[in-house]
């Protein structure tokens, strides 16, 4: 009797397996059945927010359903990312954010969510190409004679920052740890009133994204010395890379990434890395990110959470190198 019940109960637990599984494939089949949302950290009109509406556009184009993009700034994207590792892992609920994502962890002492945990790596969206920026005025033409200047003078030179705890902050104070140089910092709102100054004479250098000063380097009123990242951008083919001045450990190109609570099936979420890169392909994008000064990417979770963990490492020793004690 015995080999007859196990009998059984093996074609009871083949036929319950086979149901899960088409289960599985008809709820993959299905995806999306209603609204995704995307949730941003900052407000609208940024450069993030441009990039997420331009695929939530393709992505409700593709699938017939609404994507909508939802706002949600404040305490530096924390609020935003808190917000969605609570959210169910069902693949409707999407964190849109950047390079801030890999710098909180080292800056805010407690955290409403485990940044590597909670959330997970769906697709890196691009790279956002950094430069340095120098006034003209100063008169030199590389980093190397910047460097020179700077220790002939220790404490004259001046950098604008977007604030403390910002990209252009740490960004600088790891250019000066890095080639023991002293510049004294002068912090501002955001970036256009920073470079506003550097292009003034009245701050001498500048390291954020390259997009904003761009005009006004290409007219040859603000100088790039180099682009702080392993290669050149196609934006400033003559500006040397960070790397090729020599200093590697200074490639530091901001992101835009997307994530997703964790725990949301892989079949669902590889439907929707799929749509993604299949939006990042198209030409019109292309056109979209040349001029914000992105560079596609469009790589999924598995290479995606590598270049996360490096860029947290990158910037935790970049908020040391600044002297911030985490809030």
């Amino acid at each position: 009797m015995r080999p007859r019940r196990e009998a059984k109960l093996g074609v009871a637990v083949l036929v319950a397996a086979t149901l899960m599984g088409s289960a599985a494939a008809r709820a993959t089949d299905d995806y999306p059945s209603k609204a995704i949302t995307i949730v941003n950290l900052y407000a609208a009109g940024g450069g993030l927010d441009i990039v997420a509406r331009a695929i939530a556009q393709k992505l409700s184009e593709k699938w017939k359903v609404p994507v909508i993009v939802e706002n949600r700034p404040g305490a530096g994207g924390t609020i935003a990312a808190g917000y969605v590792a609570r959210q169910p892992a069902d693949g409707y609920t999407f964190f849109v954010t950047d390079v801030s994502y890999s710098i909180v962890p080292s800056l805010y002492a407690k955290l409403s969510y485990d940044p590597l945990k909670d959330l997970q790596p769906v697709v890196l969206l691009n790279t956002v190409t950094q430069t340095f920026t120098i006034s003209p005025r100063l008169g030199v033409h590389s980093i190397k004679r910047l460097v020179e200047l700077a220790r002939k003078e220790p404490g004259k030179l001046s950098y604008a920052s977007a604030g403390t705890g910002s990209l252009p902050h740490i960004g600088a104070e790891m250019f000066k740890s890095r080639t023991n140089t002293k510049i004294e910092q002068v912090p501002y709102r955001g970036s256009v009133a920073a470079f506003t100054d550097v292009m003034a004479g009245r701050v001498d250098m500048y390291v954020g994204a390259l997009a904003t000063p761009l005009p006004f380097i290409q007219k040859g009123k603000l100088r790039a010395i180099a682009v702080m990242q392993a290669h050149r951008s196609p934006l400033v083919p003559e500006v040397p890379s960070i790397v090729e001045e020599g200093y590697p450990d200074l490639d530091f190109a901001a992101y835009y990434g997307v994530l997703a609570p964790a725990g949301v099936p892989k079949p669902l979420l590889d439907k929707f890395v799929a749509a993604v890169q299949e939006a990042l392909k198209t030409p019109e994008m292309k056109t979209m990110m040349d001029q914000l000064g992105n560079e596609i990417v469009g790589d999924g979770p598995e290479k995606f959470s590598a270049f996360l963990e490096k860029s947290m490492e990158t910037w935790r020793r970049g908020v040391e190198s600044a002297g911030s004690s985490p809030m």
